[in-house]
């Protein structure tokens, strides 16, 4: 019931314990090798924290670290920056494993676009109250195909503990097929060309996939859950949110 409690009251003023005031920026082309015009563009701009609690800000940036950059990188990494660099080096060294050889016996380059690699990484806070904090990760990434892929992540963190929040943290019981069958009307709610429930197949929807994620963020009176391209649509709809007012999930909250 707590939880219920302080996702439905009245928002406040959020403390002044996090600050987002550290932030980690970089943008680099590195060529395939010398002479080609061929490069891995990598692209960063991260925010991170500082705290009146340190170790609370730690906390977060250390969870941050990892979802930003994964387990491998950040456990023998302190910052988030040194994370970044350790991981520039990885994606370098991919990228030349992956292409060098094939440039070279690549005789009419017909299709030489898919020797630019492109890899863009930006983390933002969407959300701080005196009890949750939201923060997301967006990724592009491009390896030489037909396109790129856009990806939203979201971490959410209890506040003033640092906990991670996940979805079973948030919702109780046997949620998920209720939350399914609100999705599906949300989306007639918010998709002006579906008029029915009926329709949201017809549409390109794939309502089968249509369920909680773990990939969602806080509002002052929804939560937002974020399906990624090819999640729940085609890719020619981008990233889909869903917003669940508290109102109509009261009785799934823990």
């Amino acid at each position: 019931m707590l939880f219920a409690v302080l996702l439905t009251a009245c928002p406040s003023k959020p403390k002044q314990l996090l600050t987002a005031s550290e932030n980690y920026y970089d943008s680099v082309a590195l060529p395939l090798k010398e002479g080609v015009p061929y490069c891995l563009r990598i692209f960063d701009n991260i925010n991170y924290y500082k705290s009146s609690e340190p170790a609370l800000a730690q906390s977060i940036n250390d969870v941050l670290k990892i979802k930003l950059f994964g387990e491998d990188v950040s456990k023998n990494t302190e910052t988030i920056p040194q994370a970044a660099q350790k991981f520039h080096d990885i994606l370098y060294e991919d990228y030349k494993t992956n292409n060098v050889q094939a440039l070279e016996e690549d005789e009419d380059l017909e299709f030489d676009f898919i020797y630019n690699y492109e890899y863009e990484t930006v983390g933002y806070e969407t959300y701080l109250s005196d009890t949750r904090l939201s923060y997301c990760i967006e990724r592009y990434v491009y390896l030489g195909g037909a396109h790129g892929i856009n990806t939203r992540q979201f971490v959410n963190f209890e506040l003033p503990s640092g906990k991670l929040i996940s979805e079973q943290d948030v919702f109780k019981g046997e949620y998920r097929e209720p939350l399914h069958n609100i999705m599906l009307q949300q989306i007639v709610e918010q998709d002006d060309d579906v008029a029915l429930v009926r329709d949201i197949e017809e549409k390109g929807y794939f309502p089968q996939n249509i369920y909680p994620n773990d990939n969602f963020f806080f509002t002052d009176s929804t939560v937002v859950f974020v399906f990624n391209p090819y999640e729940i649509g085609p890719y020619a709809f981008g990233d889909i949110e869903i917003e669940l007012p508290f109102s109509l999930i009261s009785d799934y909250l823990k």
